[in-house]
Order: structure tokens, then sequence, then C-alpha cells
């Protein structure tokens, strides 16, 4: 019975993958919950480096967003605005660009043999903000 048992969560973990997916992760800077923004075309973004909102606002969260092989950076702004439109976001302020290295693999070689797993190594573009509500 156990022998099948392992047979069967092995077989589980034999197509699933990490490392593919678009990570998104934030932090609460604010604890206040707001109503979701109406629209992402609502949100205004600000580069780091150019001009900031000249209104005053209160930092809502900060947002992170790790690309897999295929992300650009419009779909991760674009996945930092729907983030920011689920947490009620006016705008997005400090937006930034890096490169940062990850992997991808099974999860089935990562757990039988762990040393020596089929990991691929890849460049990933990663995208930080603050977003903002205005008062």
């Amino acid at each position: 019975m156990r022998k099948y048992l392992l047979l069967f969560i092995l077989l589980q973990f034999s197509g699933c993958y990490y490392g593919t997916n678009t990570e998104i992760d934030y932090a609460r800077l604010d604890s206040k919950i707001y109503e979701p923004t109406d629209s992402i075309e609502d949100i205004e973004l600000y580069w780091d480096g150019t001009n900031q909102p000249d209104k005053k606002y209160t930092q809502v969260a900060v947002l992170e967003a790790k690309g897999n092989q295929e992300d650009g950076l419009s779909s991760l702004l674009h996945q930092l605005k729907l983030k920011g439109q689920e947490l009620g976001a006016d705008a997005l302020i400090n937006i930034k660009t890096t490169n940062t290295i990850r992997e991808s693999g099974t999860l089935l070689s990562l757990i039988t043999n762990p040393d020596d797993n089929d990991a691929t190594q890849y460049y990933s573009l990663v995208m930080t903000c603050v977003a903002i509500k205005y008062k």
C-alpha cells in the first residue's frame, strides 16, 4: 500500500514545474483597505528619476514583479497595474527595472534528486514600485 501511495504522489509531481510563472509580490505599507480602482487605465505611472505626483498621497504597498523567460516590460507593468488596481492605488511611483537570475525545472527532479536536478537558469526582468492613494 505504501508503495502505491508513494507512486501516486510522485506521479502528481511529475508534471509540476517551478520557476515558469510570473511572480507578483507586495508588502502593505498602510493598514487601511481601499476599494479597488475602477480601471487599470486610471492608474498613473511615475518612473524612478522622473517627476513625482504633486498631490498629497499615502503609500499603500511596495510591489515587485518577477518575469518568466517570455515576459517583457509591458507584461510586467500590466501585472503591477492589476495588483495596484486590486489594492485601490491611484498611481504607481518610483517604477524601477532590473534583472535577476531565476531557475525553472520539475518538482519531481527537485524532490527525488535535489543535488543533481535538471534546473535551467535564465535572466528575468524584475520591476518594483510603490502603489499610492491620493488623499
